[in-house]
Parts: C-alpha cells; sequence; structure tokens
C-alpha cells in the first residue's frame, strides 16, 4: 500500500520517471490484472481529472490499466472525466490508446455530450468529433452506401 501511495504522488505531481520506475517494482508484478486495476485504476481517473498526460499514458501502457475502465457508480470511463474536465492532451492520448468516444454512462452520456457542455471544452468537442467524421466516411467509402441510408447505419464496426 505505500508502493501505492508513492506512485500516486509521483503520477499527480506529473514525476513520471519516477513512476515509471516505482512501476517496475516486482510488487505490482506478483498482483493480478483484476487487482492491479482495481488499486490503479482510481488514479488513472484522477490523472485524466487533472490533464496528466504522461501519467495517463504510462497508466495505460507501462501498468495495463484498461481504457475504458468504468467508475462503479455512474459507470463514467476515463474519457468521460477527461471531457467532463476539458483536458484536451488526455483526451487525445486515451483516444489514441483506442479509448471508446461512444461509451456511455449511467443516463446515456457520451464523452462528446460532456465536452459540449463546456465553453472550454471546444478543443476536446473537435477531436471527438473529427473522430466520429474519420469514423463515418471510413465506413462510408469500404462499406458503401446504396442510398438506403437505414442499410449503412445498420453496418457493425
Amino acid at each position: 500500500e505505500l508502493m501505492v501511495c508513492e506512485l500516486e504522488r509521483a503520477l499527480t505531481s506529473g514525476d513520471v520517471d519516477t513512476a515509471r520506475q516505482l512501476s517496475l517494482d516486482p510488487t505490482f508484478r506478483t498482483l493480478s490484472m483484476a487487482e492491479q486495476t482495481e488499486l490503479l485504476s482510481p488514479l488513472l481517473f484522477e490523472c485524466c481529472e487533472l490533464g496528466l498526460a504522461a501519467s495517463v499514458s504510462l497508466l495505460l501502457d507501462d501498468l495495463s490499466i484498461p481504457v475504458d475502465v468504468r467508475l462503479p457508480g455512474d459507470q463514467s470511463t476515463p474519457l468521460h472525466v477527461a471531457a467532463k474536465h476539458a483536458q484536451p492532451a488526455v483526451v487525445e492520448t486515451l483516444l489514441r490508446a483506442r479509448a471508446d468516444p461512444e461509451a456511455r454512462m449511467r443516463h446515456q452520456i457520451t464523452p462528446l455530450l460532456f465536452s459540449c457542455d463546456l465553453a472550454a471544452g471546444l478543443d476536446v468537442a473537435r477531436l471527438l468529433l473529427a473522430l466520429i467524421i474519420i469514423t463515418f466516411a471510413y465506413l462510408f467509402f469500404t462499406k458503401g452506401c446504396d442510398g438506403n441510408m437505414r442499410k449503412f447505419w445498420d453496418i457493425e464496426i
């Protein structure tokens, strides 16, 4: 538990080098993936809120925390938190890690909806909208559309 506290201090202060050294400690390697996720996912949410993209990247890449892990109460993902707090660098990091931009919270709220709700979230909204447009264009040009949009929308990715 002391190791987790030290890791938290390093991550939330943006000291990624120290956090990376701590993540290599055998203590973390003896934990199962479920235990590691349970212990460290709160840190992922905190780093998303604070806008610490490098720390988010370390948690996802080095410690293998799932990018679409959910908060127990409202079922929000790290992408929801980053969008809600208008953190475009973190949103970009999460999207590069293949976070689901269409993930829905308990009340069907998407990250895009959060970003549109905030004036400061315009950069976040642009990133998410660009991803949606790229996905739409990819589907349109690779799967085609015969003029029947219902057929187009029934395509599964």
